[in-house]
């Protein structure tokens, strides 16, 4: 079991003094860094279609392989947006909406 405690706002430190809120606030730059925070908001693309992507292939019950076929791409493609290591390009976020019905 992780040991956090509570800060202001809904945030928790845990033991390594790492920083996380819950869905939806904001991280406060004195507690992790500024760095930190420019990575988090230059992700946030990223991080938001991963978890419209997780979110529709749960709900079909569908693996990466089937949603990949869906889409016209390969599974390590799925797993690379699932993870938020790739921000997609317009013409994938096109494409999701299309195929997925993701706005």
């Amino acid at each position: 079991m992780v040991n956090m405690k509570a800060t202001e706002d809904n945030e928790h430190i845990d033991h390594y003094g790492v920083a996380t809120v819950a869905a939806g606030e904001s991280f406060r730059e004195d507690l992790i860094g500024p760095e930190f925070c420019k990575e988090w908001e230059r992700i946030a693309l990223a991080r938001a279609v991963a978890i419209e992507v997780i979110k529709y292939r749960m709900e079909q019950g569908i693996s990466r392989t089937e949603l990949g076929r869906k889409l016209g791409m390969h599974q390590p493609a799925i797993s690379r947006f699932e993870e938020g290591d790739q921000t997609p390009s317009i013409d994938m976020l096109k494409r999701l909406s299309e195929k997925l019905g993701i706005d």
